[in-house]
């Protein structure tokens, strides 16, 4: 699959793709391959509704992904003050378009990012995942990333959560994470999911107080 300019110089050479608009980083979710890093420059970066006819074929469902990873080892890097968002509304709770970002991958890195989920209508407006980790997703970090919140008609906010949605999470890690939701990694039977200065902030939040058989609170 080529990327054109953005493929690696030399074979067995893993390309770095430099991206500096929605398009470029639309159109690298499209033409993504194992083994690559994106280097997004300063900026806010919009994916809409543009890849959701991307084949991803995650977890039995081949289309329908607001921003699909399903290649392996992949590195998602900013430089200076970058957003990743969508202004998607899917009004659905369907779960595939609940996700910001649905990662089928192994050993995937998303760095020094601000992630801000799409507003959904069937949840108020806001978010319900911004990460999900499913069909045999592993060995994932996600490091210095603040989960950006969304307010809701009454003001309250939430970000959306982190659903670790695998039996075998390998070694994932969350390092220096600010978010305003929870994490769920209730499926996992195996591997670790390590938390490393992670801050969940339920201040005026939509779910502050909810609770569902003792798992929430």
């Amino acid at each position: 699959m080529g990327m054109g300019s953005n493929a690696a110089l030399a074979e067995g050479t893993a390309a770095t793709v430099n991206i500096d608009s929605s398009a470029k980083l639309i159109e690298a979710i499209k033409n993504q391959e194992d083994g690559q890093t994106w280097v997004l420059q300063a900026g806010t970066y919009n994916v809409g509704d543009d890849c959701l006819e991307v084949e991803a074929n995650i977890n039995n469902v081949a289309t329908g992904f607001v921003f699909p990873i399903f290649v392996d080892d992949l590195t998602i890097r900013g430089e200076g003050e970058v957003t990743i968002t969508s202004d998607y509304d899917p009004n659905t709770g369907a779960w595939n378009l609940q996700n910001l970002i649905t990662v089928k991958g192994q050993g995937v890195t998303i760095e020094n990012v601000n992630l801000k989920g799409n507003p959904n209508t069937f949840y108020d407006g806001q978010c319900n995942k911004v990460i999900e980790l499913i069909d045999g997703a592993k060995d994932f970090t996600l490091k210095d990333v603040e989960l950006l919140p969304i307010d809701d008609a009454d003001g309250k906010q939430n970000s959306g959560s982190i659903y670790v949605n695998v039996a075998d999470a390998g070694n994932t890690v969350l390092e220096n994470v600010t978010m305003y939701s929870w994490i769920s990694a209730r499926t996992v039977t195996a591997g670790t999911v390590t938390a490393k200065n992670v801050v969940q902030d339920f201040t005026d939040n939509t779910y502050a107080g909810y609770s569902a058989d003792g798992v929430y609170g």
